[in-house]
């Protein structure tokens, strides 16, 4: 593969927000890849630790990293969107700042979409370092639009929203508005454009205290989303799908839609519980 850096194949986004303490390691994981003709865009929601510190630090010793801070905090699903939207290359792909990957991830992903036409991306298999859940977290999607649909309502894997995709399907797909499950929206849109394949090899180690309820829950309340919408997070994917395939969809698959919509308001109900009791222990 070509090392030209001065005609990027891949661009890299990093949203952040208050990472100090575990940028480094991603940071370390991403510029070491095997791969090196990808630029890393770092978009810093106005950070008030020594994030941005560490950032122009890096940047100023790899030409590749292009660090932005934003003059004020533009919200986190806005910030995600900021860096999609700007990317010129052939691929993008989103990464975390508490996550990490082995040195082969880039080339290994980026070798099968350059030869397979069909994927619109491809990600390697991954699993959470720090929580209970051990088991691969990625799934393949092959087969009609419904169908790989299908796939991820079923199993709700927000981990391919990290796979490497062909940009120009991937800024087609992107969400604005309701945080509610916007990672499992961005799948519903992208899996139209094609096949996401995953290599059966876990090269991508994920923080199980990424884009959590807990965020989720801050972000709804502080944008003062109304309370149907927080206590129901998966109705904006319903709505989608709805839209997308009709109710015929809907109603073949209504145990499934049910199961995931009362998944998550029982999910939701319990870090509302958890959050108040917090706030009344904080009060005393």
């Amino acid at each position: 593969m070509s090392d030209n850096l001065f005609q990027p194949l891949l661009t890299v986004g990093l949203p952040i927000y208050n990472g100090e303490k575990t940028i480094e390691k991603i940071l370390d994981s991403i510029l070491n890849q095997h791969f090196e003709n990808f630029i890393l865009v770092i978009s810093d929601n106005g950070s008030t630790d020594s994030t941005q510190k560490i950032c122009e630090n890096y940047a100023r010793n790899d030409s590749r990293i292009n660090y932005i801070r934003q003059e004020k905090n533009i919200g986190l699903l806005n910030n995600w969107n900021f860096i999609l939207k700007k990317a010129k290359t052939k691929y993008f792909m989103w990464i975390e700042a508490d996550d990490y990957y082995d040195s082969s991830f880039i080339e290994d992903n980026i070798r099968v979409l350059e030869n397979n036409d069909n994927f619109v991306g491809s990600i390697s298999n991954s699993i959470y370092f720090d929580g209970h859940d051990k088991s691969p977290q990625s799934i393949n999607a092959i087969g009609t639009y419904e169908e790989k649909s299908r796939t991820y309502l079923k199993f709700n894997r927000g981990t391919a929203i990290f796979a490497i995709y062909g940009t120009n399907s991937f800024q087609k797909s992107i969400v604005y508005g309701e945080y509610g499950a916007w990672d499992l929206r961005i799948m519903i849109n992208i899996l139209k454009f094609g096949d996401l394949n995953v290599i059966n090899k876990i090269q991508h180690y994920k923080s199980a205290k990424g884009i959590s309820s807990k965020s989720y829950l801050k972000y709804m309340l502080n944008n003062k989303i109304n309370f149907f919408r927080i206590i129901i997070p998966y109705m904006p994917v319903t709505s989608l799908c709805i839209k997308k395939f009709g109710f015929t969809f809907f109603f073949k698959n209504f145990i499934l839609f049910l199961r995931l919509n009362s998944n998550g308001t029982l999910f939701m109900t319990r870090d509302i519980f958890k959050f108040c009791k917090n706030y009344l222990i904080n009060r005393k």
